[in-house]
Order: structure tokens, then sequence, then C-alpha cells
């Protein structure tokens, strides 16, 4: 299929141009070639939020970072739990910006994977409009990137691109894996139907499931609620048909 998303050259134009001059969202070039996952994903990254994706920045250790997620006592905006490539707590944070005249949002989602004992790691998620859902309540499709390209007539859906990340002995960030295939379910939360641990004042609410694989071959599963805060510096960002 002819899934309008660019070769390198013409997003980085576009992306470019995007960060100047577009303030609703983002205008994606025709491709004859399925493009690279990981190139894709870097590219959707830096679009929608420059710097997104780190742990180096935190400059905490798993022990402080353990040690605040329990003096908060798991009272965090993004919570759930990971089946897959283990089983652990998630606890995180999520940031939205509403696109094409407010009837679709783009969401950048930090989750980290924080089991009792093992290194603690973080999934980076952008969840992408496609095919203009034109609803940003009620239940979706969640479905990732490469699913997405492969259909002929794709139904309006949300696109989950997505990043593990952990640290090395300096503390620095490394690469783990990238989200490589996989389906779920999305479903925007009405206020009065909030989980008892999400906050209070957020502007909106989802829950999330996905089940998976990672481009290592591990399988990937999770289930997560969040709360999401309007961030202005975030950028819109959305995918289509012709």
């Amino acid at each position: 299929m002819s899934c309008r998303v660019a070769t390198r050259a013409t997003t980085l134009a576009v992306v470019m141009v995007s960060m100047t001059a577009l303030t609703t969202g983002m205008a994606l070039a025709d491709w004859g070639e399925e493009p690279d996952l990981e190139e894709f994903t870097e590219i959707a990254f830096e679009v929608v939020d420059i710097g997104f994706c780190t742990m180096q920045e935190l400059g905490l250790s798993d022990a402080e970072l353990r040690a605040g997620i329990a003096e908060a006592e798991s009272e965090t905006w993004l919570h759930g739990r990971a089946t897959a490539p283990q089983e652990t707590a998630i606890h995180g944070s999520a940031l939205f910006k509403h696109g094409n005249a407010g009837s679709a949002m783009v969401t950048a989602m930090q989750a980290f994977l924080v089991p009792e004992e093992r290194a603690i790691t973080l999934l980076c998620l952008l969840m992408l409009p496609a095919d203009n859902p034109d609803a940003v309540e009620g239940q979706f499709a969640l479905q990732s990137f490469p699913d997405f390209t492969d259909q002929a007539h794709p139904d309006p859906s949300y696109v989950l691109l997505g990043k593990l990340i952990g640290r090395d002995a300096e503390g620095d960030d490394v690469d783990l894996a990238y989200l490589q295939d996989g389906t779920g379910n999305l479903n925007f939360i009405a206020e009065d139907d909030v989980a008892r641990r999400q906050p209070g004042g957020a502007d909106a609410y989802v829950a999330l499931s996905f089940d998976g694989v990672l481009s290592d071959g591990q399988p990937i599963a999770f289930d997560v609620n969040s709360a999401l805060f309007d961030a202005e510096h975030l950028t819109f960002m959305y995918l289509h048909t012709p």
C-alpha cells in the first residue's frame, strides 16, 4: 500500500518545516518503500517531542527511583503492569496535544518498568492517530506501525511507536529494542470512571493494553492507565493512507 510517510531525506525536510511553521500537524510525503522502523521511530520521537526518551537526564539511580515511587505510594500519573518481557510494575507520566481541530491527539508516554530486583528500564511510547479516528472519547484499536502499513485499507485507529532503553555501567542510555509488531486496545476514560489511583486535575485519561513483540524478538505485553496533561511544546503528528 502507499501509506503517506516519508524517506529519510524528505522526512527530515518536513521536520524542519514542522518545527518552525506548522503548529497543528505534520504533512507527510508519499513513499514507495516501507521505511526502516527504527529510523522512523526516532524521527517521530524528535518531531513530537525533541529530546524525548532518555533516562540519563533523570540523574537518579535505580535505588533512588524505587525509593521515590515508594514514597509516593505508587501515586503516579501513569501506572499499570507488564507481563513481558518481564513481570513488573509500570510507573510513569504522559503528555498530549490535540490536533485536527481537536478531534484527535498525539500522546507521549514514559513508562518505567520497575522490577523488584532487576535493572529499571524505560519504555517510551508515542500514540499517533491514523486515518483520522475523529474522536478523543470511546474505544479504538491500537496497533503497531508495521501492522498499520501492512493493511490495504486500515480503519481509523491509533498507532503505537515505542522504544525500550536502559543504562550502562556509566549511567548512559542504551537502546535495547524497538516496538516491532502487535495490537491492542485504547480507551479514552470519562473522568467519572477514572481508576482510584489516578490524580485529579488532568486534562484527559486513557487506558491501553498492548501485546506484541520487540525488535530483539522478545515478547512485550502491558496494561496501563494514565492521566494525560496538555503540553504546548509537543508537535501534533498524524498518519494517513491516500
